[in-house]
């Protein structure tokens, strides 16, 4: 699936470290919006480009299914690279 470009599109890491410390900044953010989301007015939505409109509490459950969502990829090339011997 292609979506438009957002004009804050992130840039890719460039160590290790940076991801983790991006990873680690997710979690807190969703340490705190654990507490928020359910505060939120329902009938309240925005418009996502694939999935249409949706509320606060579709947006923080979309994270959950785009981080399994990306962890299923990674075990793919984990699964290919060990084929390949290489790890």
């Amino acid at each position: 699936m292609k979506l438009e470009e957002p004009p804050n599109a992130t840039i890719n890491p460039e160590s290790k470290d940076e991801i983790i410390a991006g990873l680690v900044q997710v979690l807190e953010k969703l340490a705190y919006w654990t507490g928020c989301v359910d505060l939120a007015n329902p009938a309240c939505k925005v418009r996502h480009g694939w999935f249409g409109w949706l509320n606060a509490r579709d947006w923080f459950e979309m994270v959950g299914m785009h981080s399994r969502h990306h962890l299923r990829q990674k075990a793919k090339l984990d699964e290919k690279l060990a084929e390949a011997g290489i790890s």
